[in-house]
């Protein structure tokens, strides 16, 4: 039997729809205020698990003056649309998200918006990160507060993101976090409110790889 492959021809045309919206325009600027609120500034390096085509990495490469972007995406397609862009950002192409390819302690600050609940193995992925960040270094991991949608849907009678492999709430991101070994730093709910209740439909959890 033929296995559906997780990133599909559903999931990218659902990343590509979003990425158009405003919306995405707005939780970029969520992830560009925590960088500065971390002080990521003086030529950085720089990369985004999940990247598309780098429009997310293209941002933050001008407003943090970073000195190397690294995006890292399993689609082809989308990685030679954002080679076609330029603005010097290294493209790499991956199997799955369980491996991230980038050497021991060689970034500064990572991204991962709206990626982690797609892959197979979250904790994989996210030790791949950390392995990769420098001592002290930052991920912004961003990503669906899972008790929104859950009484949102039932409200509608509806059906979430079929494309979705790993229903966390905020507690779960920030309990995976701590499992990886991340430090948390802050984690922050935003977007749309589910009325009377005030549950937000995103998280932001802003991580540290420890010192020592």
């Amino acid at each position: 039997m033929t296995q559906t492959p997780v990133f599909g021809d559903e999931y990218f045309k659902r990343a590509t729809t979003y990425a158009n919206s405003p919306f995405w325009m707005y939780e970029v600027g969520v992830l560009a205020d925590a960088a500065r609120r971390r002080g990521l500034f003086g030529g950085p390096h720089i990369m985004d698990i999940g990247c598309n085509d780098g429009r997310l990495l293209r941002i933050m490469q001008m407003l943090l003056n970073a000195s190397r972007a690294v995006g890292l995406d399993v689609n082809e397609a989308a990685l030679q649309r954002g080679k076609t862009l330029g603005s010097g950002i290294e493209f790499i192409r991956i199997g799955q998200y369980d491996a991230v390819p980038m050497p021991d302690c060689s970034m500064d600050a990572a991204f991962c918006l709206n990626t982690l609940g797609h892959v197979h193995n979250p904790i994989l992925t996210l030790c791949g990160i950390l392995r990769a960040l420098r001592p002290g270094g930052l991920l912004l991991l961003s990503g669906p507060n899972w008790s929104y949608y859950r009484i949102r849907d039932f409200m509608r009678s509806g059906a979430g993101d079929p494309t979705l492999k790993h229903e966390f709430t905020t507690r779960a991101w920030k309990n995976v976090a701590l499992k990886t070994g991340f430090e948390v730093l802050n984690v922050t709910n935003y977007g749309n409110s589910l009325p009377i209740l005030g549950i937000k439909a995103r998280v932001l959890l802003e991580l540290r790889k420890p010192q020592g």
